[in-house]
């Protein structure tokens, strides 16, 4: 090799040694500054939390204005666009704008008349409540008993739950037999009608049920068993849109296991389970919501629902939250006007043999997401048979 290409090689291995050298250096340089950056990061979160100023927090996150809530009275006051004063903040004034983030500082606690809606503008992607894992418990006055309702995490803070988490908002009957003792929460002397076996309202209405055709009802540990000849009465009126919700485990399958009827008409407002397991969910005579395609597994537990909205004209079969019917008509606008019974009360039908563990029903069509809210509390409350 010529002595002037080993000077060239030489040459050009010190030149690459020195490009790496400095792309080493570079790539520590920055490096050092990215560490430095999140250093100063963590020491700023740090101080923050350390000063527990939640509303710096989300102010830094979302931007805007953010609103602390520490009073039911400011609740009240949210999006009504008023500049208040809240002296758990030294005395600062804030804006009740639409826009805002409010954040719950503590667990409130109040009344109202009837249902209080929080703003629905509080759960769109301008102003939204931060419920910060607190809980609001709301007594309602409009109850003929002492009756609460709450707004807490579990949903979101998206609509009012019973105690239990189910959805509160137009419950009218709510029988439950989850560690009833052997009673489920009812039987004499429990019901209001002395010396009447029947099952205790738990949804502040005083809407108790009768439970007739046998004189001591077979309670279970968490459910009624029903064997062919007992009848559920309920007093409630079947003559506008009603979501009725059952939680049950079918114990034989027969032409007719009746679930739910009515006192008025035996071919109308009625649920009822077929000999080969499939299900009839009929709102008028001749007009049915299911019919004969949807099955239960006999001895397993299952969540019905059935919705009948009159306002749309449309009625809808749910299993375990999930929606599996939906049928529109305008016949479905026809309701029995008799009073509701389960298990089976009308003579032109034939008594049920089940498992009542829960049954509710609402003065209104429930939506997609409250009949799911209800399974999923049904699930964690209920030893589901499967």
């Amino acid at each position: 090799m010529r002595r002037n290409d080993r000077g060239a090689i030489t040459l050009f291995t010190l030149i690459a040694g020195l490009f790496f050298i400095a792309f080493l250096t570079s790539i520590l340089l920055i490096g050092a500054v990215k560490r430095q950056a999140q250093l100063e990061a963590t020491k700023q979160t740090e101080s923050i939390y350390s000063q527990n100023n939640t509303n710096e927090i989300y102010d830094s996150y979302f931007g805007g204005d953010v609103v602390p809530i520490y009073t039911f009275a400011q609740l009240l006051e949210m999006c009504s666009g008023h500049e208040i004063v809240i002296n758990e903040e030294s005395g600062k004034y804030f804006t009740f704008s639409s826009d805002a983030i409010y954040i719950l500082r503590n667990d409130l606690e109040g009344t109202s008349n009837g249902v209080l809606s929080l703003p629905p503008v509080a759960f769109t992607n301008n102003g939204r409540l931060e419920g910060n894992g607190k809980t609001i418990k709301i007594r309602d006055t409009s109850k003929t008993e002492e009756t609460y309702y709450y707004y807490n995490n579990s949903n979101n803070y998206a609509f009012p739950l019973t105690k239990e988490g189910y959805s509160y908002l137009g419950l009218q009957i709510h029988y439950d037999g989850v560690n009833n003792a052997g009673n489920g929460h009812s039987n004499s002397p429990q019901h209001r009608t002395a010396n009447v076996a029947g099952w205790v309202d738990i949804s502040g209405n005083g809407n108790d049920a009768k439970i007739t055709g046998i004189t001591t009802p077979n309670w279970k540990t968490d459910c009624l068993e029903t064997n062919k000849v007992e009848s559920i009465e309920t007093p409630f009126t079947l003559n506008s849109t009603y979501t009725i919700e059952v939680v049950i485990t079918p114990l034989a399958m027969f032409n007719y296991n009746t679930i739910w009827d009515n006192t008025s008409n035996a071919n109308i407002d009625e649920l009822w389970i077929y000999s080969n397991s499939t299900l009839g969910l009929r709102a008028s005579s001749g007009t049915n919501i299911s019919y004969g395609t949807k099955k239960l597994t006999l001895q397993k537990t299952a969540m019905l629902t059935a919705v009948l909205d009159i306002e749309n004209a449309i009625g809808k079969l749910y299993i375990n939250g999930e929606r599996v019917e939906n049928n529109t008509s305008a016949n479905l606008v026809n309701t029995s006007g008799g009073l509701l019974s389960f298990n089976g009360k009308n003579s032109g039908n034939t008594k049920g043999k089940n498992n009542y563990y829960n049954i509710k029903v609402y003065n209104r069509a429930l939506t997609d997401d409250e009949i799911e809210q209800n399974y999923k509390v049904n699930k964690q409350r209920i030893n589901w048979s499967v």
